[in-house]
């Protein structure tokens, strides 16, 4: 019953963003189009999304995007948007990591429907982050045909992050108790980032939670 009731859900949402002129023969249509996996997956912080992404991406054939990337893609060279983003990124005035909805949405719809997302499917991390981009996703037709969300305890989450440490000579990441310095050499010059301090991990969780509790679905 739970698998009827979101084929309708979807076809709904489908009428409500291309508004076709028969409605009927749309429906027909899309029915009759062989749909490749769209699946988003999102995690809290430490939940390691990326590595979960590019495993599923091997595996099943998909395209992983990388919302934070998708301004660099080729697809979007030459777009108004893929160059407004380019230009305040370079310019220090945006982070790659926190674009706005209405600059990161029509970057992902280029993405998306580009010819490997749609013979392929696509496997999209770590986006949508907040209600407001969800809503924008929406609204844009980018509807997933699978939501995967790693969730983890508070507890551990805090762990694996308050525990990275960063080498200062050719930056390289380990971790105070799954995988520490090989000797005290370079253990001595490792240095913990800003955002990976216990107070700094327990904003980024708590909002995370924050969000994730008007994204997910019930």
């Amino acid at each position: 019953l739970s698998q009827v009731f979101q084929l309708f859900e979807g076809l709904l949402q489908q009428l409500l963003v291309h508004k076709p002129e028969k409605p009927i023969d749309f429906l027909i249509k899309t029915l009759k189009t062989p749909q490749n996996p769209h699946v988003v997956i999102l995690g809290p912080p430490g939940a390691e999304a990326r590595l979960q992404c590019e495993l599923l991406a091997a595996k099943a054939g998909l395209v992983h995007v990388t919302a934070s990337e998708v301004w660099r893609d080729p697809c979007n060279a030459s777009t108004e948007e893929g160059a407004d983003a380019r230009a305040r990124i370079e310019s220090g005035e945006l982070d790659a990591a926190s674009l706005p909805a209405d600059l990161m949405v029509p970057l992902l719809k280029q993405k998306l429907r580009s010819d490997a997302c749609v013979s392929q499917g696509w496997v999209l991390e770590g986006f949508p982050s907040t209600p407001a981009e969800a809503q924008k996703m929406l609204g844009a037709g980018l509807l997933p045909t699978s939501l995967i969300h790693l969730d983890m305890p508070d507890a551990v989450a805090t762990a694996r992050l308050t525990g990275l440490r960063v080498d200062t000579v050719g930056s390289r990441v380990y971790h105070v108790d799954e995988n520490p310095p090989p000797d005290a050499e370079v253990a001595a010059r490792l240095v913990q980032r800003p955002e990976d301090t216990p107070a700094r991990v327990a904003e980024r969780i708590a909002a995370y939670r924050k969000n994730m509790a008007a994204v997910l679905p019930l």
